[in-house]
């Protein structure tokens, strides 16, 4: 026989005998006393949920169970999160869209705190509403000013600011959707 057979062999035969002394200190005794254990603990949280409190028993299992989660969910959020978790587009934080350069953060996969600012002198840049415009204009969209160059750096047809931020960041979801977008190295 080869020596990985009679290795073989010889743990098994070694692993027959010790399950046969662990057997042996399983008694009836042992297992009634056991079986015993769990019945009274069933039996204890049974009386304590019919118990009388200021709150039934029984409504005391959701209160336990949320507060339980909410448990978890705290330490979740101290959580440091790993490079490896956050997608590449997380740093992408900047781009030059409608003549502008627009900046934002990201927070719970949602683009938060975009604007715009100059890409001649960095200034941010303010914008005129079009619902303050005369009526009798023409001129729709919202205009980007630079007040220290002052030039209009850019606009976006139709729409107020809202509608422009809306645009912007379609856009910026699109440039990652399409991976057209250049997120900075490391």
């Amino acid at each position: 026989m080869k020596k990985s057979t009679w290795k073989a062999i010889i743990i098994g035969a070694i692993g027959s005998a010790l399950g046969g002394i662990v057997l042996l200190f399983f008694t009836k005794d042992l297992l009634t006393k056991v079986w015993s254990f769990i019945v009274s603990i069933f039996v204890w949280v049974w009386d304590s949920l019919n118990d009388s409190y200021s709150l039934f028993g029984w409504l005391w299992i959701p209160i336990i169970l949320l507060a339980f989660i909410g448990l978890i969910n705290l330490i979740h959020s101290f959580r440091p999160i790993s490079e490896k978790s956050v997608p590449d587009y997380y740093r992408y934080k900047e781009d030059f869209i409608h003549m502008a350069k627009w900046r934002w953060n990201w927070q719970d996969n949602r683009i938060t705190n975009l604007w715009c600012f100059c890409p001649t002198c960095d200034a941010t840049l303010v914008y005129n509403d079009p619902s303050v415009r005369d009526f009798l204009s023409s001129e729709l969209g919202t205009k980007f000013i630079c007040e220290n160059c002052d030039k209009v750096v850019a606009q976006i047809d139709s729409g107020d600011k809202k509608y422009a931020i809306s645009a912007v960041t379609r856009e910026i979801d699109r440039r990652i959707r399409t991976k057209q977008y250049q997120a900075p190295n490391k």
